[in-house]
């Protein structure tokens, strides 16, 4: 074994054990598979996923189908992302009549804490997430009313019936998840592996989770250092309140740095050394190019490759999205889409996911 590879052994080495303590801390069994790939996680073909944990959009979704199809996919998950700084970190979706999104303050919204990490926030309560649950109902009962009104279709009491029902079983889901783990990112990916295993029961052996915070500390120490010394730049400083800054001395309080993080820069130059086959990604962005400047010339090695899932993004056509929303999550379609449906829709090149309930409306639903 040359140097390369015993330096590769290391790092897939770290990352298995990383995996593992994520899972651990969610209280989520890994399957006899998984637990065969992660013992033999380092002659793998791994497929890197990288986004914030948040309820999962369609986009980020088909990210983690396709790397899975390809191969082993590794999910790194920014748990340091905040609410106020990203926004999607809580949201569900759902619109009100047909207001375009752009001329509503927010579609249905998990409450979450603000100015804070979301490993650093605790998961919704169940107080909390049967009260959403009204909320959902009462606007249903609002769109239902409007659809009707306005394209004129109308559903039947059996079909609202099971509409409210579905409402249940997905906030029931996620009461279960919000009780089994400490915070809202865990509390993110535990959902979103249930749901992998709801919609995609084929490709659910082939995903894994991996923490950006447990990375840190688990798989890149050395790395940490080593890179912020060379670029400073590229690093976000906390101070003991949590706050996010690029300087040393937080400038809300006044409070010196307890923790570094690096950005999305030096993160995915350190993510380079589990040596993945490929970046699954929705595109390549400016930050993505000095990545893999960094990786060059910091590391000597080349970058890996960017598969771009990118447009025509998945679309849902619902009550009252009959126009389309590309955004919408996985919970949100659950409420009108069989979760296989979604799965096999999110599998193609151009994924249309149409509620059942507009079966009988043509007009703008991709039909």
């Amino acid at each position: 074994m040359n140097a390369h590879q015993k330096e590769l052994s290391v790092y897939r080495k770290r990352l298995s054990k990383a995996v593992r303590t994520l899972y651990s801390r969610m209280k989520k069994p890994l399957t006899e598979k998984q637990e065969e790939i992660l013992d033999g996680l380092e002659k793998a073909e791994i497929f890197e996923v990288m986004h914030g944990a948040m309820i999962p959009h369609l986009g980020i979704y088909r990210l983690v189908l396709r790397a899975a199809s390809k191969g082993v996919a590794v999910f790194f998950v920014k748990d340091e992302y905040e609410h106020d700084w990203y926004p999607e970190v809580r949201a569900i979706r759902m619109w009100l009549r047909d207001i375009h999104p752009s001329r509503q303050p927010s579609g249905i919204v998990l409450p979450i804490e603000k100015d804070k990490p979301v490993r650093f926030v605790p998961p919704p309560t169940r107080k909390e997430l049967l009260a959403l649950a009204d909320k959902i109902k009462t606007r249903y009962y609002h769109n239902i009313r409007w659809v009707r009104e306005k394209i004129g279709l109308k559903l039947s009491k059996r079909q609202i019936r099971e509409i409210m029902t579905r409402v249940d079983e997905t906030i029931a889901l996620m009461a279960k998840d919000a009780e089994l783990t400490d915070n809202y990112a865990d509390f993110t990916v535990r959902l979103f592996i249930d749901l992998l295993e709801m919609t995609n029961p084929d490709l659910y052996d082939r995903v894994f989770f991996c923490s950006y915070l447990d990375s840190l500390e688990k798989i890149f120490p050395e790395d940490m250092e080593r890179l912020y010394n060379a670029y400073p730049q590229h690093f976000w400083h906390y101070c003991k309140n949590l706050h996010r800054n690029r300087e040393p001395v937080c400038p809300k309080c006044g409070e010196p740095y307890v923790m570094i993080t690096p950005d999305i820069v030096t993160y995915q130059a350190m993510t380079a050394l589990i040596r993945p086959k490929a970046r699954i990604v929705g595109g390549i962005k400016d930050y993505s190019l000095k990545a893999d400047k960094i990786t060059k010339e910091f590391y000597g090695i080349e970058p890996p490759e960017r598969i771009v899932v990118g447009k025509p993004y998945p679309t849902f056509y619902g009550i009252p999205e009959y126009w389309g929303d590309t955004r919408s999550s996985i919970i949100r379609v659950l409420w009108e889409v069989d979760a296989r449906t979604i799965g096999k829709a999110l599998i193609e090149e151009a994924p249309i996911i149409k509620s059942k309930y507009l079966s009988t409306y043509k007009a703008s639903c991709g039909a």
